[in-house]
């Protein structure tokens, strides 16, 4: 009887160790946690812009000038339509060297004295009806500007210009445009920020000038919808 107890006793505990363990939910089994050092935010470069010549270069001092000067019709100029432009400002006179070089800046005597004017001229812009002067000083605003044609015997001063400011220039669709030209008797000029042009580079300088400085009302309101 009392092995029969003992066997009676060992089945009733299985048997409730079956139940409890039948009945027993398993509990969830988390993922483990993965750790994530955390990371400084990346600095985003903002998008070249060049907007406004007031926005985009507030106190510009140094400007590149682009001219396109008509022929005059007086002596040689009658029978030789182009020109040799020089640009005139109140620290003197600026002499081209391309649109990839600082224009040379000499004094107004020696610049349009007879020295050049039987030599040098108008540097790159020798026999040419526009030229590109790389950074122009303005100093204090505003000041003043005047083209010159060099002759032989008595230089084309053209209409000299009080200047505020730049040309307000934009890039739209691979193009340089400018909505405040300067314009004078017989010649318009575009005045870009120094830094702007530096940024764009030559080639979009010359193709200005190549497309005649055009009137930029329309491409400006395309370049504000954009």
């Amino acid at each position: 009887q009392a092995e029969a107890d003992r066997v009676s006793d060992a089945l009733r505990k299985a048997i409730e160790a079956r139940e409890q363990q039948a009945t027993r939910q398993p509990s969830p089994v988390e993922p483990p946690v993965e750790r994530v050092e955390a990371r400084p935010p990346v600095a985003q470069e903002p998008p070249a812009r060049y907007g406004l010549t007031t926005d985009a270069a507030p106190g510009a001092t140094r400007y590149t000038v682009l001219m396109l000067m008509g022929p005059g019709n007086k002596g040689i100029r009658r029978h030789n339509k182009t020109a040799d432009p020089v640009l005139c400002t109140d620290s003197g006179c600026y002499v081209s060297n391309g649109a990839t070089a600082t224009a040379a800046l000499m004094t107004h005597r020696k610049a349009l004295g007879f020295g050049r004017t039987w030599g040098q001229r108008a540097g790159a812009c020798q026999m040419s009806l526009t030229c590109v002067f790389r950074g122009v000083e303005a100093g204090g605003l505003p000041f003043h500007i005047q083209p010159v044609d060099m002759r032989v015997v008595r230089h084309d001063r053209r209409e000299a210009q009080v200047v505020d400011g730049g040309s307000d220039c934009f890039l739209a669709a691979g193009r340089l445009g400018c909505r405040r030209p300067v314009r004078g008797t017989n010649y318009v000029i575009w005045l870009v920020p120094e830094k702007m042009a530096e940024a764009i580079g030559p080639a979009l300088l010359e193709q200005a000038l190549a497309d005649g400085l055009p009137d930029s009302e329309q491409a400006s309101l395309g370049a504000q919808r954009r």
